[in-house]
């Protein structure tokens, strides 16, 4: 499956109920089983809507796969640029966080 595909099933244009979710979340552990195939990977990581997190956690289980979330820190950084102050915030990732079963 292409990112473009990938893409239209993590895209909601409409308020989804338990079974759209539920359904999205199978293609999508779907996908990420084939290309675990492929690669030799068993975790995969996973973020972003909540509402999808918990059917997606188990939707790659049931595929044999373990979902995981990203660690990182906010560094913030304040510098001088043109006379102007200028914040820039920086995500360091510092590891995985394994979903309890």
């Amino acid at each position: 499956m292409r990112n473009k595909d990938i893409g239209s099933i993590l895209t909601f244009e409409a308020l989804p109920d338990a079974e759209e979710i539920e359904r999205r979340a199978q293609r999508l552990a779907f996908c990420a089983a084939k290309e675990c195939d492929d690669l030799g990977c068993k975790k995969v990581l996973i973020g972003g809507a909540p509402y999808l997190m918990s059917a997606l956690e188990k939707a790659l289980r049931s595929a044999s796969l373990e979902p995981v979330y990203a660690f990182s820190d906010r560094l913030s950084e304040e510098k001088e640029v043109d006379g102007k102050i200028v914040k820039t915030q920086v995500f360091v990732h510092l590891g995985f966080v394994e979903v309890s079963k």
